[in-house]
């Protein structure tokens, strides 16, 4: 009998090595994902607040996430995931551009219409000197 408890206690050791050890070659890969998940919740709630540096901070949190993903295989399930996290991603870049676009030139847009109803202003106003070339 204790010979048997004994193959039982070797056997339930090994097996929780060997679990550990499992667990221990996941948690990495596992790591590298979350950190993209982070990125990607961070980046859909906030890519309209963020600023010049903010921007450098995603850059630097992405590439490092990013790198951290090519030192592991994936299975074809995590890659179609890796592969939504970095299209959404992508798109929220891009959006968050055409707003940095939009903004700029609705900015400037305003200066031009100024501009335009300064100049209508001037010709429309019977104002000054009607030929500056009579002075």
């Amino acid at each position: 009998m204790n010979n048997k408890n004994l193959r039982k206690g070797v056997y339930t050791v090994l097996v929780t090595l060997f679990v550990l050890l499992v667990a221990a070659c996941i948690a990495p890969k596992q790591r590298a994902i979350n950190q993209m998940q982070e990125i990607h919740d961070d980046l859909e709630l906030n890519y309209a607040n963020y600023n010049a540096e903010k921007w450098k901070q995603f850059a630097r949190d992405y590439r490092e996430a990013d790198s951290l993903i090519a030192l592991y295989e994936y299975t074809p399930e995590e890659k179609e995931y890796i592969g939504t996290l970095r299209g959404e991603i992508s798109g929220y870049v891009v959006k968050a551009a055409g707003y940095n676009v939009v903004n700029a030139i609705s900015n400037e847009g305003r200066e031009v219409i100024g501009i335009l109803k300064g100049i209508m202003e001037v010709f429309t106003s019977g104002g000054g000197n009607e030929n500056p070339q009579e002075n």
